[in-house]
């Protein structure tokens, strides 16, 4: 993801401008979320994005920068680079070769059987040294990576669903863009498939989803390509690439509906007492 962070300061030497990123924090401190904003003098374009990393909140930012200088022309779309996620390592392994579970995850399997086991050694093949309890390598491990991965999952679902930039962006969000997609599709009389791309180990696989659209109106095509955890969330992201996009090319309107309130924008109904002279005063 760093690529489109280097591009956008390589674009800025050229116009002898600097990118100001800034980056506030969100959420607690074990599912820390970041949000990020880039400015460039010259522009009243402010690029947003957000992430589970600092990094990556950055690149996201960029990236959205990068889009806008697309839109207006400043950038072509095929100088800019293509969205690059890094694969992912296993559990790090520490110098004496044991596995060190990650904070807050499921046990590797090995040190869960030495907890449960007592210290008594077991010989023979099959047999995990510890106790009675038998390690087979290959299921003990696969469960392992079940669990970590579907952790990591829940923790990246959490952070890709929060959207903290999506009043700059008319009101269209991962709930609502892909509908109006489909809807402007009707109106067009047009198509289009996303195609998707796998990145990253089988333990911990995600998914790029791409699109090209032709917009009538303009006379051009657009393209969209974004990054999930999955392939539902990576065409969500698809379409709301493509969305935004429109609506800032003023091919669509805003959203006009209601948008999900977080769960700390709720407020519910409370009793006010007001003060005598507050209600003569009304009457």
């Amino acid at each position: 993801m760093g690529d489109v962070k280097n591009f956008l300061y390589a674009w800025c030497g050229k116009k002898k401008v600097t990118p100001n990123y800034e980056i506030r924090t969100a959420g607690n401190k074990n599912r820390q979320k970041f949000s990020c904003e880039v400015r460039v003098d010259g522009y009243n374009y402010i690029g947003m994005g957000n992430s589970t990393s600092k990094k990556d909140a950055q690149s996201n930012a960029a990236r959205d920068f990068v889009n806008y200088l697309v839109r207006t022309g400043d950038v072509k779309s095929e100088e800019v680079p293509a969205f690059v996620v890094g694969e992912g390592d296993g559990p790090p392994v520490p110098a004496g070769g044991g596995f060190v579970g990650p904070s807050g995850g499921p046990l590797p399997p090995h040190i869960a059987l030495k907890s449960e086991g007592n210290e008594r050694p077991m010989g023979g093949p099959g047999s995990s040294g510890y106790g009675g309890a038998s390690w087979d390598r290959g299921a003990n491990l696969k469960e392992y990576y079940n669990k970590r991965e579907e952790m990591e999952n829940e923790a990246t679902l959490e952070s890709e669903e929060v959207d903290l930039n999506a009043g700059l962006h008319g009101n269209w969000t991962l709930d609502n863009a892909k509908a109006r997609l489909n809807q402007f599709f009707q109106t067009e009389k047009t198509q289009g498939e996303y195609k998707y791309t796998q990145v990253g180990p089988d333990h911990n696989r995600s998914f790029i989803a791409e699109m090209t659209l032709y917009v009538k109106k303009l006379g051009r095509r657009i393209v969209a390509r974004e990054h999930g955890s999955n392939k539902k969330l990576a065409a969500q992201s698809c379409a709301l690439s493509l969305v935004r996009q429109l609506y800032h090319l003023n091919v669509i309107e805003a959203y006009s509906g209601q948008t999900k309130k977080k769960a700390g924008e709720l407020i519910e109904p409370y009793t006010v007492n007001l003060n005598e002279d507050v209600e003569i005063g009304r009457a």
